[in-house]
Formats: structure tokens, C-alpha cells, sequence
């Protein structure tokens, strides 16, 4: 199948085709349901450059515009999964997900990081790059504000009764074994409660 559109004078950006959809409403009454238009976005000689627009009727409303494929591929939709399509252009945006998303096949998964994270509403985590008297630690929120002592990979070589300790040489957790002394004198023996 094959739909021509020809003009009588000279062909421009949103000069286009369409494939258009007509059905039957429960009222009897044929309505526009929806199309597929192909229009130029540059239809100079040797240029040419078209979309493919998909518009469909909702809530009765003349239809529109919900999805977009463009001459470079590039996908643009009103929605994506829920997702609004200036919230995946805005990045700043907020988004509420719900249902469960699998990231178990990713190689890595980015969490907010910076110096001064803010972690104040139930749920949220972030990476606390620069927290004071050691290096960096996971901040949450549960009803309050609450932090994760990270330690080093290379610190948890450790046996029975290991203590963790704050080294500030090294500015990390680290773990240590019997007594140990720091400007205040502390003692620890393995096997005591």
C-alpha cells in the first residue's frame, strides 16, 4: 500500500501524509480515533528530513499527538511507562515509580553522591562523600537521619573478638584485635563481655 500526497505549489516543513483510523463510537457515531502521519520537517531538495507522528484520541478528545519518531530514530512519546516526557527531559524533575524495578542484570548502579546529601524524608539514601572524621559513609533517612560506618575492603581481614575502631591516621574504620590506646587510654579484652 502505497499514500501519495502531492501540492500544488511548493512543498514545506509540516507538509505530510496520513493514514487515518475511523471507528465507530458506542453512541453510533463514526469518530476519528486516531492516525499515523508522515511529515517533512525539512523537505529542501537533498535535505529532506521527515517524522512519523502518532496521534490518537483521548477522553473524547480530538486526537493528538502521544508518540514521535524522528529522522535521526530518536523516540519522543507524551508518556513513557507513566513517565512524563518533560520529566525525562528534565532531569531535576520528580517522578514517583511504583511497581518493582529489576536493575539485577546492570553492571553498576549510581545512588545520589555528593559532600552535603540531603536525606530527609523516609526512604531516600545517598552517598556522604565528605563526612566529617572519615571517609565516605551511606546516609539514610527512617524517621530520622541515619548514617552506615563504612569499612574499607581492605580493612575486614579480621578473627574471633575483633573490635572495630576509628583510625584517624588513615581517616577510616578499620578493625583491631586485644588492647589498644588512643588519647583516651581504652582497653579491650578478647573474650570479655
Amino acid at each position: 500500500m502505497s499514500i501519495n500526497h502531492t501540492s500544488s505549489g511548493t512543498a514545506a516543513a509540516g507538509f505530510g501524509v496520513n493514514l487515518a483510523f475511523d471507528m465507530e463510537s458506542a453512541s453510533a457515531a463514526t469518530e476519528l480515533a486516531g492516525s499515523v502521519d508522515c511529515i517533512w520537517t525539512d523537505a529542501g531538495d537533498g535535505t529532506e528530513d521527515a517524522d512519523l507522528v502518532f496521534k490518537v484520541m483521548t477522553g473524547g478528545s480530538a486526537k493528538a499527538e502521544v508518540a514521535r519518531i524522528d529522522s535521526a530514530g530518536d523516540i519522543t512519546a507524551t508518556s513513557h511507562g507513566g513517565i512524563t516526557e518533560a520529566n525525562l527531559v528534565d532531569k531535576a524533575a520528580t517522578e514517583v515509580i511504583t511497581g518493582a524495578w529489576d536493575f539485577g542484570g546492570a553492571a553498576d548502579l549510581e545512588i545520589p553522591n555528593s559532600a552535603t546529601p540531603t536525606v530527609d524524608t523516609d526512604g531516600q539514601i545517598a552517598i556522604d562523600t565528605t563526612i566529617t572524621d572519615h571517609v565516605g559513609s551511606i546516609r539514610y533517612f527512617s524517621g530520622e537521619a541515619m548514617v552506615v560506618i563504612a569499612v574499607p575492603d581492605a580493612n575486614l581481614t579480621t578473627t574471633d573478638d575483633d573490635v572495630l575502631f576509628y583510625d584517624a591516621a588513615a581517616n577510616e574504620f578499620a578493625f583491631k584485635s586485644g588492647a589498644f590506646s588512643g588519647s583516651n587510654t581504652e582497653t579491650y579484652t578478647k573474650g570479655a563481655s
